[in-house]
């Protein structure tokens, strides 16, 4: 009799096993599935606001680099986030870059359900978007925002790092991709800390363009032109002052 109770009890053992295998696969396919349709509701277009900020391969500060996103550049946020605890509880979301590898950026280098633009003129900042609600803060020419959502003629906008944000007119953009990458390119070079002048700097920009089509290259060439102008003058009255001075 006990040999006859152990044999059922195996028995028993190995059916309910076997049942648990079998809800244990279709609850990881049913998982699968969740996921994978999760995934495909959550692509939502997003637009990175921190230069060279760091791509990794997982969310977590110790993870490696696999590649940088720039200033302006779009990504797919998958809808997915993540918290770092290891470094000061740090938010990551996942995205998919423009040649299809995911990977993960902090959270605050992104602006999601937006697309890049960039300014082509000086203009004023709005609370909401009313005239009645203008400030005295104003956005310059080339600067590169996400916009994050239209009214009328009318756009909702995070600047560089979110340091400003607010309306503005939206004739005052353009979503022209190589403007874009052309303030990015001319930003950087501008905003360098060397030696070289702001003429100087305009020239090297002009000279190695790779965006001869940019609205804001005829723009450039009359800076730099103002610029020159004014250092031969400054030049003219220097050579004056030291002759007057002999």
């Amino acid at each position: 009799m006990g040999f006859l109770n152990n044999n059922r009890r195996g028995l028993a053992v190995k059916i309910a096993t076997g049942f648990l295998v079998i809800i244990l696969f279709a609850c990881k396919n049913r998982e699968s599935q969740v996921v994978e349709e999760k995934a495909d509701l959550q692509d939502i277009p997003s637009v990175c606001i921190w230069d060279r900020i760091s791509v990794r391969n997982e969310p977590v500060r110790k993870a490696p680099v696999i590649s940088n996103l720039n200033l302006g550049e779009s990504v797919t946020y998958l809808g997915n986030s993540a918290v770092d605890s290891s470094y000061k509880n740090q938010v990551y979301c996942q995205i998919r870059l423009s040649d299809e590898r995911t990977a993960w950026v902090p959270a605050f280098s992104l602006v999601t359900g937006a697309k890049p633009a960039v300014l082509v003129r000086e203009v004023p900042v709005y609370l909401r978007p009313d005239l009645l609600t203008i400030t005295d803060r104003s956005m310059g020419s080339m600067e590169i925002v996400a916009v994050a959502e239209e009214s009328d003629d009318w756009i909702r906008f995070y600047s560089e790092k979110k340091k400003q944000d607010g309306w503005i007119k939206s004739d005052a953009l353009s979503f022209n991709k190589e403007d874009i990458a052309f303030s990015l390119y001319a930003g950087r070079i501008l905003n360098a800390e060397t030696s070289a002048g702001l003429a100087e700097k305009i020239d090297s920009i002009l000279k190695y363009n790779l965006y001869p089509n940019s609205v804001f290259v005829s723009l450039l060439e009359e800076i730099g032109k103002k610029e020159n102008e004014r250092i031969q003058i400054e030049e003219i009255v220097r050579q004056n002052f030291l002759h007057n001075n002999d």
